[in-house]
């Protein structure tokens, strides 16, 4: 749905946005390597979602960073521009996680935690805005606001 749903309207609106994407699942029928390609060219990020879109805190160190490294291997060598971001598959992590991130290379990743980031957050640890179907557009500007 990112490449068929969420883009033509962020397009429409001049929007752009980070698509963190599962490896293993890149191909026609959910998004294929050029239409990843499209949205780098188009201006918007892409960051690791894993290959698999297994959770992190049950697996072993090696398969934890298996998951991080080929993943972001996969969308640097398909899309010939460097991986930084990464987002928590359940949102879930351990430890373990959060020392092999800057080891695999990234500079920072999501939670699902709801909130806002601010000045001196964790890049490892960090929160996001939930935006839901059917919120009234006063709720979405409220949401987004630094106010």
């Amino acid at each position: 749905d990112n490449y068929k749903v969420a883009w033509p309207i962020l397009k429409q609106y001049d929007f752009n946005a980070t698509f963190f994407i599962v490896t293993g699942q890149v191909d026609p029928y959910n998004i294929d390597w050029d239409e990843l390609k499209e949205l780098v060219s188009q201006g918007n990020s892409i960051g690791s979602h894993t290959v698999n879109h297994y959770d992190l805190s049950c697996l072993n160190s090696k398969q934890q960073e298996k998951e991080l490294r080929v993943s972001k291997e996969a969308l640097e060598d398909h899309l010939g521009t460097s991986i930084k971001a990464f987002c928590f598959p359940y949102g879930k992590y351990n430890k373990t996680t959060l020392a092999l991130l800057p080891e695999s290379g990234y500079l920072l990743s999501f939670t699902t935690n709801s909130g806002k980031v601010r000045f001196g957050d964790n890049e490892y640890l960090l929160k996001r805005v939930h935006i839901w179907g059917g919120m009234s557009f006063s709720e979405f500007a409220e949401q987004v606001s630094y106010g």
